[in-house]
């Protein structure tokens, strides 16, 4: 599944063949794509709509359009796949969608103190290991939250590097890795202490990680 941006569709292709198989019209802007646990729903974000629309599977039809924060970007899934958590970058906030009901039942706001609501521009997000947290890169706040789960508080505000855009982290959950768009470098933090162990410069304004432990 493929969010085509200048078309405002979800593009469905076949593996084998390669060949287009369907263009789910979409809002305009899609970015964020992700497959249900089981399979039978993708959920996609529209930064211009300012909505997940959630398409079946089975038939590709538009199941539900959820209407969340302003310029909605990356996903996350709770551990037991009944929460969706959506990062709204230019709404200082998460939206958390039930993916049984379909609908948004909570709002994370994030406050960074000196710093205006413009200035705190959520978009990428990881939950840990353990299923407790999430983790929420502010991308120009140049913070990362710590985000209980159960109780939608924030628990720690983690200073990184310039514009924090991507997470990710190791296969026991103990190191986070920050990339930092507007200083091109990366941040090393350790989740158990909430705190910055290093910064390493790596190429030009990174956007994404991925690790391989």
């Amino acid at each position: 599944y493929v969010s085509a941006e200048e078309d405002g569709a979800l593009n469905v292709f076949d593996l084998e063949s390669k060949k287009l198989l369907k263009a789910v019209p979409i809002g305009k802007e899609p970015e964020g794509v992700v497959t249900s646990p089981d399979g039978t729903r993708v959920y996609v974000t529209s930064e211009v709509a300012n909505m997940v629309h959630v398409i079946d599977t089975a038939n590709y039809q538009i199941l539900k359009n959820i209407v969340v924060g302003k310029r909605p970007r990356r996903f996350a899934f709770s551990a037991d796949g009944s929460e969706l958590w959506v990062t709204n970058e230019l709404g200082a906030s998460v939206s958390v969608i039930s993916t049984k009901d379909l609908a948004v039942t909570a709002t994370v706001a994030f406050e960074v103190k000196g710093m205006r609501a413009d200035d705190i521009s959520p978009v990428g997000i990881e939950r840990s290991r353990d299923g407790k947290r999430m983790y929420v890169a502010l991308g120009k706040a140049n913070h990362v939250a710590f985000v209980d789960v159960a109780t939608r508080k924030v628990e720690q505000l983690v200073l990184v590097g310039k514009r924090a855009w991507g997470v990710g982290q190791n296969r026991d959950g103990s190191k986070l890795f920050v990339v930092n768009g507007l200083s091109d470098d990366m941040t090393i933090v350790d989740t158990a202490a909430a705190k910055a162990l290093k910064t390493v410069p790596v190429g030009r304004v990174p956007y994404m990680v991925l690790v391989d432990d």
